[in-house]
């Protein structure tokens, strides 16, 4: 199961913190992924500079999207694919 989770949301995070593409010729960009979402939090460049509780403030929105995404993924994979797989295996041991 670690692994599944390791392949579905950190790999990807990993990839993008690195700057390694999906692919050579990218047909369109996605803007809306975990790393964009949380990149949001950060002030734009032009943006007036604000104290640093308002930069903790929103680190900790950035967390909370992050963690959102977390246990949405595990729970996907704890309650969703483990409990189906175990159905697709007694399957296959009563196949005959």
């Amino acid at each position: 199961m670690h692994y599944k989770l390791y392949k579905t949301l950190f790999l990807e995070l990993d990839a993008i913190d690195n700057g390694v593409n999906q692919a050579d010729d990218l047909k369109y960009y996605i803007h809306t992924d975990l790393a964009s979402r949380v990149s949001f939090f950060n002030p734009s460049w032009n943006a007036p500079r604000t104290d640093k509780n308002m930069e903790h403030a929103q680190f900790k929105k950035a967390m909370k999207v992050c963690e959102q995404e977390f246990f949405n993924q595990l729970y996907g994979q704890v309650m969703v694919l483990m409990p189906a797989r175990k159905l697709v295996e007694q399957a296959w041991e009563q196949r005959a």
